[in-house]
């Protein structure tokens, strides 16, 4: 069949709508459908950019947290001593018994350490109103005893701060000694002790002749003035905290 001219027209404005449609068209969609999922996507890449962005912005303030909580928490371990074997706890004892002038006769380290419950003490004060106490306010009616109520008061609301904390717990060791000691000289090593070091403790004194000599009917020249003592020695350790790193 041969076609008029109309017809070779309209044949040939349809092929190239075809043309149009199947090779522009159609990509054209495509295109449009896959910029559609690239922006879903990238939405989602920016959320989770945006977070990230969120959370590095952070970490300058969570750094500056970690350090003051550092730093509030390292001196807390200065106070005890380290962990250390029994004849290295013998060592640091020998000086504060040699500086006080205690002659070492026995001595013997408990070789395991173990846990325990360190509690924080608190003192409850207790007041009794008497007359004369009455007739001590030269002030107001009362002003005397209101002062001893708000120390009183001081007292009981640290008492009842320190009694809701939960004991913690340490590493403790042992040391049994028994020294030949003067009595002036017993004082000065127990405030050596106490004033060295929060993680030593003296749990129990024995003292053998409490009067040091004086009551012997034929005292001996060489024990005048002293007697035996039984220390129990109780070393209290804690680890000490590391300095955070945040390379």
């Amino acid at each position: 069949m041969r076609l008029n001219y109309r017809d070779k027209i309209i044949l040939l404005v349809f092929i190239v709508l075809l043309i149009i449609i199947v090779f522009v068209a159609v990509p054209i969609k495509v295109t449009k459908d896959k910029i559609k999922l690239n922006e879903v996507a990238y939405e989602k890449v920016n959320e989770i950019k945006e977070d990230y962005e969120k959370k590095i912005e952070q970490i300058p303030i969570l750094e500056k947290r970690i350090t003051n909580v550092y730093e509030e928490a390292a001196p807390l371990s200065d106070i005890f001593i380290e962990p250390m074997e029994p004849y290295k706890r013998d060592q640091y004892m020998q000086k504060f018994f040699e500086e006080n002038k205690a002659e070492i006769v026995s001595t013997s380290s408990i070789p395991l350490s173990k846990e325990t419950e360190l509690s924080y003490s608190y003192y409850i004060p207790h007041v009794v109103n008497y007359p004369i106490l009455e007739a001590a306010e030269m002030n107001a009616p009362g002003s005397l005893l209101k002062e001893m109520d708000e120390s009183r008061a001081n007292y009981i609301g640290r008492a009842l701060i320190l009694n809701q904390i939960e004991p913690q717990e340490v590493e403790m060791s042992q040391m049994i000694t028994t020294i030949k000691v003067k009595k002036e000289d017993l004082m000065t090593f127990i405030d050596a002790v106490k004033n060295a070091s929060n993680g030593i403790r003296i749990e129990e004194i024995n003292v053998t002749d409490y009067t040091f000599g004086k009551l012997e009917k034929e005292p001996d020249p060489e024990n005048i003035d002293y007697s035996l003592v039984a220390l129990t020695i109780n070393f209290y350790s804690m680890q000490k905290v590391q300095e955070p790193i945040f390379d």
